[in-house]
């Protein structure tokens, strides 16, 4: 019985050290380009159905053929984005605007 446990045990730690380790994944280098990845595409591909979506309403409704109706729609969200992306970055550069050791050595220089 009790080879029976150690065997398992040691099966689970992954050697014949008697200590168990566990699982140690997710650390490399590609688990660290999916964290920007993942969340990125997962935008991006809510964005694609969004614009199928509107242009396949425009053709269905028969106001434009299918080219140019998901052309039109590629565009605008294209433009939206692009918008969005700069208002992230002029938030992000005001918030970190002002940040950091060097502001706080001048401020106590000046007041010296």
């Amino acid at each position: 019985m009790e080879s029976a446990i150690y065997n398992l045990y040691s099966g689970q730690s992954g050697g014949m050290f008697p200590v168990y380790a566990g699982s140690r994944g997710g650390g490399g280098f590609f688990s660290s380009i999916a964290k920007f990845a993942l969340p990125l595409l997962k935008n991006l591909g809510k964005r694609f159905l969004g614009v199928v979506s509107r242009g396949a309403t425009q053709y269905l409704s028969g106001n434009k053929n299918l080219s140019t109706a998901m052309m039109d729609e590629m565009e605008t969200e294209a433009s939206d984005l692009a918008q969005v992306g700069l208002k992230r970055f002029n938030d992000y550069r005001k918030r970190r605007r002002g940040k950091g050791r060097k502001l706080l050595i001048n401020k106590k220089s000046r007041l010296d």
